[in-house]
C-alpha cells in the first residue's frame, strides 16, 4: 500500500497546484476518480468508519439516537466523524443528481 500512497500524495499536489491556479478541484473526489487507475478502491475501506457510517445511517433514517442518553454524552469523536458523514454523503448524493441529469 506504501506505493499507493505515493500516488495519492503526488495526485493532492497536482490538485492543489491547480487550486492555486485558480482551478476549484475538489481533492477528496479528485483522488476518488483516479483510484480505479492504480489500485481498487476497496483498499481504503476502513472497518471503523464503516461501522461509524453505518450508525450514522441507522440513527439518521429511524430518526433514533446513535448512542443512548444525550447529545453531550456522545463521544466527541463520533460527532466530528458525523459532519465528516454528513458532508460526503451529501457531495455523493450531488454527483450522483449530476450523472443522472446527464
Amino acid at each position: 500500500m506504501d506505493d499507493v500512497w505515493k500516488i495519492v500524495k503526488l495526485l493532492k499536489g497536482e490538485v492543489m497546484q491547480l487550486n492555486d491556479k485558480g482551478k476549484n478541484k475538489d481533492l477528496p473526489y479528485s483522488i476518488y476518480q483516479q483510484l480505479p487507475f492504480f489500485t481498487c478502491p476497496n483498499n481504503f475501506l476502513d472497518l471503523q468508519a464503516q461501522s461509524d457510517i453505518s450508525r450514522y445511517v441507522a440513527a439518521t433514517d429511524l430518526k433514533i439516537p446513535a448512542y443512548p442518553g444525550s447529545y453531550g454524552s456522545y463521544p466527541s469523536k463520533y460527532i466530528t466523524k458525523v459532519h465528516t458523514i454528513k458532508e460526503t454523503l451529501s457531495k455523493k448524493s450531488e454527483i450522483m443528481s449530476k450523472k443522472k441529469g446527464k
